[in-house]
């Protein structure tokens, strides 16, 4: 048996080769509302770089502004007649005690209850109509939220785009993968 000790150092190599980068992060550009197109980066354009949050796109806001003033009109109803409802609970049980001293009624409809279930899920449905308004109106700025370089762009200014339509690739930069063919030896 021959031995050899071995000791641990660092050795440089250099391997030579010739390979692909590839992005490891590429994203299709889709917006998720439709509408017209009233503003584009200048720099949206193949080739073009873009900073993390910085707006691709502007889809015209207008339509799902008036949205969100709409649903916070309807939320404003609905907490209205939440609050006619238990006004008119407290009212009805006062009425009860006054005819039935110290008994409790049968029904839950002498108290007003499932009208006050009724009146606060219209409201909690409201509340989340207006949530949905002020996503979507968000969602006419688009942006992404890393450093990407702009592949191909698909749209210009006053172009009409709906939901999923392509409107253009980009990478981000981060960090990109080379794959490297090695010969054997």
């Amino acid at each position: 048996v021959k031995v050899k000790r071995l000791d641990v150092r660092d050795i440089r190599m250099v391997v030579s080769g010739y390979g692909t980068v590839t992005p490891t992060v590429q994203v299709e550009i889709v917006p998720q509302v439709s509408g017209k197109i009233v503003s584009v980066n200048r720099q949206f354009e193949a080739g073009g770089f873009i900073r993390a949050d910085e707006q691709l796109l502007k889809i015209d806001p207008r339509d799902y502004e008036l949205s969100v003033r709409q649903a916070e009109a309807v939320v404003a109803e609905a907490e209205v007649a939440l609050d006619l409802e238990n006004a008119e609970a407290v009212v009805a049980r006062a009425e009860w005690q006054q005819l039935h001293p110290n008994t409790e009624p049968a029904s839950p409809l002498v108290l007003r209850r499932p009208q006050i279930r009724q009146a606060a899920a219209k409201l909690e449905s409201a509340r989340a109509q207006l949530e949905t308004a002020e996503l979507n109106l968000e969602r006419t700025g688009l942006s992404l939220p890393f450093d990407v370089r702009i592949i191909s762009e698909t749209v210009d200014l006053g172009q009409y785009v709906v939901v999923g339509e392509h409107l253009g690739v980009a990478y981000g930069i981060d960090s990109v993968e080379i794959e490297l063919p090695l010969e054997d030896r």
